[in-house]
């Protein structure tokens, strides 16, 4: 599977009509036949099939689904022996390629034996160890993974992609564990993989994918740039450098490319659900909209389309509907984050008990969430009978977020969260040193200019308060999450903050 979407993708750019779901995106979201795939992508084939062992052969089966009809319209059986398992992964794709009536020529045979090897041990031990990485937050898989990929390029050295797969396998554990060590192997194994084939474009854009995640932004711009040269139209490597620059606070740059992945793949819909986290996490929710309907008009059983949506009603102060679309989110899948929002939108109406109750069911499905954990924190402090177990627990938002902070010290989000924690246990020095920070790497984000604005008031400084929250209401943050905010009370109750809100209006 994995090397099917990845070959296919690459035609992508000799085939202008062609354009393929990544197989991470249909294992992220468990789609599991055709008509699922219909409905979360839009598209219209799918391909099915199986492989078996008998007497010493590999026996594929591949069968091309009208995803729409539900009809088989083609299928094919490749027998290949034992020995010769490192020629299927050619052969399978040849074969696709016919029964999709696409034309073979020299520029396509190129790209299909790019990245292989010729050495049959060596592709078994690739194959196991991508089966295992399809289940990368099972941490016994990913050591499988890793396992298995070491001995892939032990057997050939030379095998770009196994470098690239366990370069991958790290940099999950890191993600799983938070061992900052992790960071440095896969940045090692899979510069390895670029060493070797510098043109295979997964390779540049994993590479990216981590420089990025570890806030070395310009070297992840690099890479994406060096993807986007061989593939100018590649959607993801123009979605994670729009991601990139946002998180540079380069708004405008971000905004023009992640539009260019929209018009590259104007019927996917992850191109309009991360513009439309662009416009929310930039006050502009009317915009946000606007996508995120997008979203849900192409894939209408994506929950994350109806839960995004319902997050930007909440901040339009529209709680039916925003309640609506959580629970509309809730019924297509259970996932940590619709319950962190459930949370958030009993908090926002003073529900504290159940707000509490909520965001420990979504820590039951994710506790390495460190916004969770400090929105948890809030609620507490409004429980008289949780209040005591508020204290430890920002401690523990500020001991996970601290480890991210470790890997991307630039990510402003993260940096300013993180700041707002502090000034919760009464850490003064390190919460305003820290919003300093996130303020100078993304001084427009609506999100970290409010939280400066939340920060100070904690510490006791209602002029700079007053001063941050004139800020984010004129860039479009919301004045009903403000004025809901028990933090914020006291500062709500002050003339100037009326006389403010007032003059905005106005």
């Amino acid at each position: 599977m994995e090397t099917l979407s990845s070959k296919l993708t690459q035609i992508e750019k000799l085939k202008g009509t062609l354009w393929i779901v990544p197989s991470s995106e249909v294992l992220s979201n468990k789609i599991n036949s055709p008509k699922e795939a219909n409905q979360m992508f839009g598209v219209n084939l799918a391909v099915t099939g199986s492989l078996q062992f008998l007497n010493n052969l590999y026996r594929l089966n591949i069968n091309l689904v009208d995803a729409v009809n539900l009809r088989q319209l083609n299928s094919s059986v490749i027998d290949i022996k034992e020995s010769d398992i490192a020629s299927l992964q050619d052969k399978s794709v040849i074969k696709l390629l016919e029964m999709l009536h696409i034309e073979m020529d020299e520029s396509v045979s190129d790209l299909i034996s790019s990245g292989g090897t010729s050495k049959p041990e060596a592709y078994a031990y690739y194959l196991q160890a991508k089966g295992y990485l399809q289940r990368y937050e099972n941490i016994e898989n990913v050591d499988e993974a890793i396992n298995l990929f070491s001995l892939a390029v032990d057997s050939d050295s030379l095998y770009s992609l196994a470098y690239a797969g366990l370069g991958e396998s790290y940099w999950r554990k890191y993600e799983i564990t938070k061992n900052t060590n992790l960071v440095n192997s896969a940045l090692k194994e899979s510069k390895q993989a670029f060493k070797i084939d510098s043109l295979l474009i997964p390779v540049s854009v994993t590479l990216g994918m981590i420089f990025s995640g570890t806030g070395k932004y310009d070297e992840a711009i690099v890479e994406f740039r060096r993807a986007l040269k061989i593939e100018p139209n590649h959607a993801q490597a123009n979605r994670e450098l729009a991601k990139t620059y946002e998180l540079m606070g380069k708004e405008n740059e971000a905004e023009k490319i992640f539009k260019r992945a929209i018009q590259i793949k104007p019927n996917y819909w992850a191109g309009y659900n991360d513009l439309g986290v662009h416009y929310y996490k930039n006050g502009n929710y009317d915009n946000a909209i606007e996508q995120f309907k997008m979203v849900i008009k192409l894939t209408p059983d994506n929950y994350r389309g109806y839960n995004n949506l319902g997050g930007i009603y909440y901040m339009l102060e529209k709680w039916g509907d925003a309640r609506d679309m959580f629970e509309k989110s809730l019924e297509i899948k259970k996932s940590y984050n619709i319950y962190s929002n459930l949370g958030t939108l009993y908090f926002i109406e003073k529900n504290y008990e159940d707000a509490a109750l909520t965001y420990e069911e979504a820590l039951k499905l994710n506790d390495k969430n460190y916004l969770t954990w400090g929105n948890l924190a809030a609620a507490y402090s409004e429980v008289p009978a949780k209040k005591s177990k508020a204290l430890e627990t920002y401690k523990q938002a500020i001991k996970i977020a601290e480890e991210q902070v470790k890997i991307n010290p630039k990510d402003p989000d993260l940096i300013s969260n993180l700041a707002s924690y502090y000034a919760d246990i009464g850490d003064e020095d390190k919460s305003l040193n820290l919003l300093k920070k996130s303020l100078l790497i993304a001084p427009e984000n609506v999100q970290v200019i409010f939280r400066a604005a939340t920060i100070y008031e904690k510490l006791g400084n209602r002029d700079q308060s007053l001063h941050w929250i004139e800020d984010a209401i004129k860039k479009g943050y919301s004045q009903s999450d403000i004025e809901n905010q028990p933090e914020l009370k006291e500062l709500i109750a002050d003339a100037r903050y009326k006389v403010l809100v007032k003059q905005d209006n106005d």
